[in-house]
């Protein structure tokens, strides 16, 4: 019998005869294993860098981690640098991944952090102003 996997990564495989002639269905939760974790621990501990090179390494930010509560690795990022290491693999190689089933919202280009570090920038020039009155 070929197990199935569903939209949600949970595979199912065809009835299995029993005794008596009828069939049970089994369903079993696609679990990643330890090693499949890294990437969750990378982002839990908030290494930017470390979560980036997981991504360039083919680490897979779509797999749920029963330690994580069965969470996926950007919804334990420790923080927005975290955050935004998924966010710019995912502008950088948009197909590699099913983003949205990584919980990435958007990609993250240089034309986008630039465009963030010029509004902070100048947001940070008018409390000075502001202050200065």
């Amino acid at each position: 019998l070929k197990p199935l996997e569903d939209s949600c990564g949970v595979v199912v495989s065809d009835a299995w005869p029993c005794r008596g002639g009828s069939r049970i269905t089994c369903v079993t939760a696609a679990l990643p294993s330890l090693s499949h974790r890294r990437l969750h621990d990378a982002a839990a501990a908030g290494d930017a860098a470390k979560v980036g090179e997981l991504l360039a390494g083919g680490e897979d930010p779509t797999l749920r981690h029963i330690a994580f509560g069965f969470k996926v690795p950007y919804d334990v990022s420790a923080d927005g640098a975290t955050r935004d290491a998924f966010r710019r693999f995912c502008g950088a190689s948009p197909g590699a991944w099913n983003w949205e089933r990584a919980h990435v919202p958007s990609g993250l280009t240089e034309a986008e952090e630039e465009a963030r570090r010029e509004r902070h920038r100048r947001r940070a020039r008018d409390q000075r102003r502001g202050a200065g009155r």
